[in-house]
């Protein structure tokens, strides 16, 4: 992360049952942006009678979650991008300082040629 250009954004994508914000403050630390996703898929029928919070309390269930494959639908793949357009989109009008709204932004990049009003 130090060698990142500054304020860049930094992605993690985790397995079904599973969650650490290991990268979360040295992302901050850096002055990054911080985004994470995690898997809807159930990977494992014993990992589904459990929660999240529980999972992640239990050092054999923990590593159990982290050791799954992550599976992504296409509806969840569509949502990160998203996501990741939003933001970039916010970002870039902050970056701007100007008055244009990120409305404005997400239409001058998407190559369209009139703002909605």
């Amino acid at each position: 992360m130090m060698f990142l250009p500054p304020k860049s954004l930094i992605i993690e994508i985790f397995p079904y049952k599973y969650f650490k914000q290991s990268y979360f403050p040295l992302a901050q630390a850096y002055g990054h942006s911080h985004l994470w996703f995690q898997s809807k898929y159930v990977t494992s029928r014993l990992l589904s009678y459990v929660s999240l919070e529980v999972c992640m309390k239990d050092q054999t269930c923990r590593s159990y979650a982290r050791n799954q494959d992550v599976r992504l639908s296409w509806t969840e793949v569509n949502a990160i991008v998203n996501t990741l357009w939003v933001t970039y989109v916010q970002e870039t009008a902050i970056a701007a300082n100007s008055s244009r709204t990120s409305e404005q932004v997400l239409i001058e990049a998407s190559g369209e040629s009139f703002v909605r009003s």
